[in-house]
């Protein structure tokens, strides 16, 4: 009996392992994430195909708010398109056509407000868990580097998500949403 409870034992933990990573970037990400009140800032959105060839470009000004986890991007470039997150509502106004979905009943929608919330607000590992990826860090001169390939190839997904935080600041300033097909969306904040 106590050799099975041992063994119950073991295996939760290395269960459990799996779910939270402990890295010294990401523990660095998530608590200067937890300090941020509000984040706003222009930032620029282009499309690449999968030979990295810029395709289209957008470009705006993004806000959040921590206290309500409200996700805003105003478009100044096309004028008028708006793409909010708001509680459990995801809406996205793009030529002057509005859509509106509920995230408790849309997985894809729901599973892209997670990436872009956790994105920004630096909730790495609550990601990781949510979209079933791995994750590696990297460092370089002026940014801390997270990369999360995807453990297994989803219908609507994404293969990888590469995001890139001022190592001054510890505010996200790239990322990188790569789908199964090679093309990706690439997103910097100023």
């Amino acid at each position: 009996m106590k050799k099975i409870f041992v063994l119950t034992i073991i295996a939760l933990f290395a269960f459990g392992a799996n779910l939270i990573y402990a890295d010294p970037i990401i523990d660095k990400i998530e608590a200067a994430g937890k300090k941020h009140t509000k984040i706003t800032g222009a930032f620029t959105e282009t499309r690449l195909d999968k030979n990295g060839t810029a395709k289209s470009s957008k470009q705006g000004t993004l806000t959040y708010t921590a206290a309500d986890r409200k996700f805003e991007m105003a478009y100044s470039q096309p004028k008028g398109d708006l793409f909010v997150i708001a509680g459990d509502q995801m809406s996205i106004n793009k030529g002057g056509k509005t859509q509106k979905f509920n995230l408790v009943k849309n997985a894809p929608m729901r599973a892209l407000s997670g990436i872009l919330v956790g994105s920004i607000s630096g909730q790495i590992n609550q990601m990781a868990k949510d979209n079933e990826v791995t994750i590696a860090t990297a460092t370089t001169g002026q940014y801390y580097v997270v990369t999360m390939p995807a453990k297994k190839k989803t219908a609507r997904g994404y293969s990888t998500i590469v995001l890139s935080y001022d190592k001054a600041k510890m505010y996200l300033k790239k990322m990188q949403m790569t789908e199964w097909s090679g093309q990706s969306t690439l997103y910097e904040m100023e």
